[in-house]
C-alpha cells in the first residue's frame, strides 16, 4: 500500500480534516462531520482507501503518543516515590527559609 500524507488528499479534505484536529464545540464537531460525510459521499473508491489509511495512521500515531505519556508519567511517579522521607523533609525546611528570608 502507498504511504499516503495529508499533503496527498484534495485541499477540502485537508482543510477538514486539519479542523478536525481542533477542539470543537459539540455543534462545530456535528457541522464539520456533516461537510466530512458529504465530501466522503462525493469522493471515489481509491480516495475513500486513501482517507481510511491516513485516518488509521494518525489513529495509531494517537495510541502510540498516549502510550508514551502513559509511561513517561508511570516513570515519574515511580522515580520521584523513590526520594527519601527525609530528604523531602529538608527540601521543604529549605523552601520554608526561602520563603522567609
Amino acid at each position: 500500500m502507498t504511504q499516503i500524507t495529508l499533503s496527498d488528499l484534495p485541499a477540502t479534505i485537508q482543510t477538514l480534516l486539519n479542523q478536525a484536529l481542533i477542539m470543537k464545540t459539540e455543534h462545530e464537531r456535528e457541522q464539520l462531520i456533516k461537510a466530512i460525510n458529504v465530501l466522503l459521499n462525493q469522493a471515489y473508491d481509491s480516495t475513500l482507501d486513501e482517507i481510511h489509511a491516513l485516518l488509521e495512521k494518525i489513529e495509531d500515531e494517537e495510541d502510540e503518543n498516549d502510550l508514551k505519556a502513559y509511561h513517561a508519567a508511570k516513570s515519574d511517579v515511580e522515580n520521584n516515590s523513590l526520594i527519601a522521607w527525609d530528604d523531602i523533609k529538608k527540601e521543604i525546611a529549605n523552601e520554608r527559609k526561602k520563603d522567609v528570608a
